[in-house]
């Protein structure tokens, strides 16, 4: 029997939506109500999307220590570079799964949660004021800080790890929920692999080489 892996934080949007399928095809089966077999399919059509969308994929790469790996999936929307630092942004679509990754393998120095408004996730505004939790790690290299960010739809952000805890590169670290941002902050010792638009996968895509 092939297993579909999604994470727990799935089961209370999964539970919601199977209820809602049960509840339409009883009243439909009782009454004969066309109107209760749609609320139906449309509850079983959600609930197959939210499969999806909570799917939680096997990944393995080798190890890496010379490389940063992109923490999300999505597609790269700016590139930002200042005196001290550059900055990759990550939009995640619905489509894009949105479990998030240890970019480099390490500790975990530092993380603050921060609650704030909920902006579109491809707003400019969303990274500074959104919902939003940076992540610090450090690595033998140098140090990378995680940024996740809530989107406009359920605006929750989950962080799996915590200050002291040891973590391998593509470990699973944490999770947005439908809709987000993700950005990686690097040093600008490191050489950014990606360009504008690529495409990246979390645990997998290198964005970052060390110099």
């Amino acid at each position: 029997m092939m297993r579909i892996p999604i994470v727990r934080a799935s089961i209370p949007y999964l539970g919601v939506s199977f209820g809602v399928a049960f509840l339409g095809w009883w009243g439909w089966r009782q009454t004969g109500y066309q109107a209760f077999a749609f609320v139906s399919l449309i509850a079983v059509a959600l609930f197959a999307s939210l499969v999806y969308f909570f799917r939680d994929p096997e990944r393995a790469r080798p190890y890496d220590p010379n490389l940063v790996l992109s923490p999300a999936d999505g597609r790269v929307r700016k590139i930002h570079r200042t005196a001290g630092s550059q900055e990759v942004e990550i939009f995640l679509a619905v489509w894009n799964v949105h479990v998030q990754r240890a970019p480099v393998s390490g500790k975990v120095m530092s993380q603050r949660f921060t609650k704030g408004t909920y902006f579109a996730a491809y707003d400019d505004r969303s990274g500074t004021r959104n919902t939003r939790c940076a992540t610090r790690f450090v690595s033998p290299r140098g140090r990378v800080r995680m940024l996740q960010v809530a989107g406009i739809l359920a605006r929750k952000v989950e962080c799996w790890v915590r200050p002291g805890d040891r973590v391998r590169q593509g470990q699973r670290v944490g999770l947005i929920h439908l809709g987000s941002q993700v950005r990686v902050k690097l040093p600008r010792r490191t050489r950014v692999l990606i360009k504008l638009g690529s495409l990246v996968h979390g645990g997998l895509t290198p964005i970052a080489k060390w110099r």
